[in-house]
């Protein structure tokens, strides 16, 4: 299989996976909440979408179930106004996303489409102020990439539009455990999830200027709560068979099991905060 066709295989992937809604988005969160909440706690959102007398256009690129909106509208006032466009290839994604955006939050145009495919004719003429895509680029087809890029900088608005990519880095746990279950279970028909490595090594290729903020932290889950584990792997791997087949192969248990500390797993997640703006190209 070449590569072009794997990697979309990875996004046909998880669009099927989000599109049958195969997971539990309720534990998953109980797990998963702790990669938004460091990100609201360590940036400036506030002031990032503030804009006197006038609306803030915002795009977000793979949208999910609309989790990080939905806790990042806490801490925003009545006086923010957000023009909300959400694009998924995930019906189930786009609907989920709906329902769960609140003030300041508007929703306005819902894209069901992957990003490679989302015509520029078909956004704001001016660009977008911010567009972000938060754990949302895993499965996005490598050679792709450079593309992908090249359109999210056009997409911002020239005089102030910001970027921000939120995405595990190659050592996260996230990435360890996608390649050493793809080795057992499907060692020819899957490749690594896209890294935060793989976007800035993009971005510099481009010479597009761009900064880099790191986060350590861990996912804990309690050994005496198999289904949130059971869940939280199904999740990670994007495969419904994953916590069972892990229980099933003596490498992947004992891999689990290596995180297991006391009554608890942990699992050591490494994420990036990129961020890069439509003023910032290097000369």
């Amino acid at each position: 299989m070449d590569d072009a066709n794997t990697w979309h295989s990875n996004e046909r992937l998880s669009t099927e996976y989000y599109q049958q809604d195969r997971f539990n988005k309720d534990l998953w969160f109980r797990v998963a909440n702790r990669d938004y909440t460091e990100l609201i706690e360590a940036f400036n959102f506030s002031e990032l979408l503030s804009r006197d007398h006038s609306p803030v256009e915002l795009l977000d690129v793979g949208c999910g179930t609309g989790k990080f909106p939905s806790m990042l509208s806490a801490h925003l006032s009545p006086s923010h106004h957000i023009e909300y466009d959400y694009l998924d290839p995930s019906t189930h994604s786009l609907n989920e996303l709906q329902k769960a955006l609140v003030s300041p939050f508007t929703p306005r145009t819902a894209y069901h489409t992957t990003f490679e495919a989302l015509e520029r004719s078909d956004c704001p003429p001016q660009g977008y102020h911010l567009i972000w895509c938060l754990q949302s680029l895993y499965c996005m087809p490598r050679e792709a990439l450079q593309d992908i890029a090249e359109k999210l900088f056009a997409l911002l608005n020239p005089d102030n539009g910001r970027a921000l990519i939120y995405l595990a880095s190659a050592d996260a746990w996230y990435h360890r455990l996608f390649h050493l279950y793809n080795q057992q279970f499907y060692p020819h028909s899957r490749l690594p999830y896209i890294t935060a490595e793989n976007i800035t090594r993009t971005l510099e290729n481009l010479n597009i200027r761009h900064e880099v903020k790191k986060f350590h932290f861990s996912h804990t889950i309690r050994v005496s709560e198999p289904e949130v584990l059971s869940n939280y792997v199904n999740q990670c791997v994007l495969d419904e068979k994953a916590s069972n087949n892990c229980q099933n192969n003596r490498i992947m248990r004992n891999f689990l099991e290596s995180f297991r500390r006391g009554e608890d797993y942990q699992f050591p997640q490494q994420m990036w905060l990129i961020i890069f703006g439509a003023t910032a190209q290097v000369p």
